[in-house]
């Protein structure tokens, strides 16, 4: 499996291969110091057709592509219980086109949450919707020689790995125009909240603000990730917060042999390694 992963800052494509049981192997592995704003504007093209070429050694084999947009729009919604996918598809349509001003410009990743709806013949589930010009870009370069087996973002991928963990994940994005703060486990959000920040002052007040309010018992690990995760961060969190922040990682029931600490170490590598996970599994 081919995999993609488009971050803020960093972009990777990794090959992964299963190993029997819970292992897998990693095959191959790029990462370019070129993000989403990057390979969306035109000075980017050059960096993203090399990305396509370093994947089209696997010409043929699907890939799976995650994508960290620069904005989400987030929707909790009531869905009937029991409803097919293309009936979810149905639906995330029609509440975009009361939540979003130009709804046919926005694609959607519609994902559940673990509690039910007081409501018996209704489903809770959270839909995330992100710009579908911004994904056109980035997939076409890949499609000539790939079929696209998934779509996905750094949250749906999230809440995907959480079904692999034995304890909730808790992930904090910090990026430079929102954060966010999502919960999840065995495949479902248990909390997810979402802001607009302006600066990095706003950032730091909110993160502190969002995890107190998320009801999250004392020295729970929070896992950072964005362009706005560096040092001073997790200090900050550290310190005034009573959570232990650490960088986003596999859950340790999953094994990858031939990753490097520089891989390890790479945010949209690993995404990517997630993101083929996923897909494979």
């Amino acid at each position: 499996m081919v995999a993609c992963a488009v971050d803020a800052l960093e972009s990777s494509v990794v090959r992964l291969k299963t190993s029997g049981g819970d292992g897998f192997i990693l095959s191959g592995c790029r990462t370019v110091p070129a993000g989403f704003r990057e390979l969306t504007s035109p000075k980017g093209q050059r960096t993203l057709k090399r990305l396509a070429a370093h994947a089209a050694k696997w010409a043929g084999e699907p890939l799976a592509l995650t994508v960290a947009y620069d904005t989400y729009h987030p929707l909790p919604a009531l869905f009937p219980a029991g409803a097919t996918a293309e009936e979810c598809a149905g639906c995330s349509r029609l509440e975009a086109s009361y939540f979003l001003s130009e709804p046919d410009r926005y694609r959607c990743d519609i994902l559940p949450f673990t509690t039910e709806a007081e409501e018996g013949a209704h489903e809770r589930k959270l839909l995330v919707f992100w710009p579908e010009a911004a994904r056109g870009s980035i997939a076409r370069a890949f499609e000539e020689r790939h079929g696209l087996s998934l779509e996905s973002t750094p949250v749906k991928t999230a809440v995907g790995m959480s079904k692999l963990s034995a304890e909730p994940t808790v992930l904090l994005e910090l990026e430079s125009g929102h954060l966010l703060l999502l919960v999840a486990s065995g495949g479902a959000v248990e909390h997810f909240s979402h802001r607009q920040v302006r600066n990095r002052d706003e950032s730091r007040y909110f993160a502190l603000r969002e995890l107190s309010e998320a009801g999250l018992p004392a020295g729970t690990p929070v896992q950072l990730r964005g362009e706005l995760a560096d040092r001073a961060m997790r200090e900050l969190i550290k310190h005034e917060s009573g959570f232990e922040p650490t960088a986003q990682a596999l859950p340790p029931t999953i094994s990858v042999s031939g990753m490097s600490k520089s891989v390890a170490s790479s945010p949209s590598a690993l995404v990517a390694i997630m993101t083929a996970i996923q897909a494979l599994g």
